[in-house]
């Protein structure tokens, strides 16, 4: 049996209110690894994401081989980020595109 189909979504709100610093903190403990790319979202001071959001859509196609009880699956989504900071606003983020396949066995 091969099923198609197709899938569309919306996330907001999982980075607000999270404060980025430039200081050096050591991974670990609760703190996450430093990263020089996300630090200069703020142009290296310390900043505050005000809002963030991803829109998604995508198509997929699933194939079921009974004969070997394995389900072979692709999917395509395109991901369309957004994030506001307290010290630049609006962030100029660029979409992008995932491919995913695999199979799955049961037994």
């Amino acid at each position: 049996m091969t099923t198609l189909y197709g899938e569309y979504g919306s996330g907001h709100g999982y980075g607000s209110g999270t404060t980025i610093s430039t200081a050096a903190v050591s991974a670990g403990a609760g703190n996450p690894p430093n990263n020089a790319n996300f630090t200069s979202l703020c142009n290296n001071v310390t900043c505050t994401i005000t809002s963030d959001s991803i829109d998604y859509y995508g198509l997929g196609v699933t194939q079921k081989v009974d004969s070997a009880a394995m389900t072979l699956y692709l999917g395509w989504r395109h991901f369309d980020p957004k994030v506001s900071t307290s010290t630049n606003g609006a962030i100029p983020l660029s979409s992008f595109d995932t491919v995913i396949g695999g199979a799955r066995i049961l037994f």
